[in-house]
């Protein structure tokens, strides 16, 4: 990181700090009333992990400049906040996304905290 422009740097600060208190945030909500069923939420930490590795390319072109891609994981994510509220779905979203930055190729320890954030 410490090659990274002053700003760039300052940046991923900013990002890093604005996920903590979304975190932070997300966590004073009152959880979903029926979330009686722990293996339910492990299932669905499970699959975001399978999921979050699987990349969807939106664009076909071969430069790198117009590469796009989805990941699977979204889905997972999308259906954990609708289950469990915006804590699970922050919980479930941030493990999918860290499956992501380390499969197939581990990203720099910046890239992933600020993927993850």
């Amino acid at each position: 990181m410490k090659a990274l422009p002053v700003k760039a740097r300052a940046f991923l600060v900013a990002i890093y700090g604005l996920a903590i208190l979304a975190i932070g945030g997300v966590s004073t909500l009152p959880l979903p009333q029926r979330i009686d069923q722990k293996w339910e939420f492990a299932l669905f930490l499970i699959l975001s992990v399978l999921a979050g590795k699987k990349k969807i390319h939106l664009m076909r072109h071969k430069g790198h400049e117009d590469v796009g891609s989805m990941s699977l994981g979204f889905a997972i994510t999308y259906a954990s906040m609708l289950r469990f509220g915006p804590l699970g779905g922050t919980v479930v979203g941030a493990i999918s996304s860290f499956a992501g930055c380390i499969h197939p190729k581990r990203q720099p320890p910046h890239q992933l905290c600020f993927n993850v954030s």
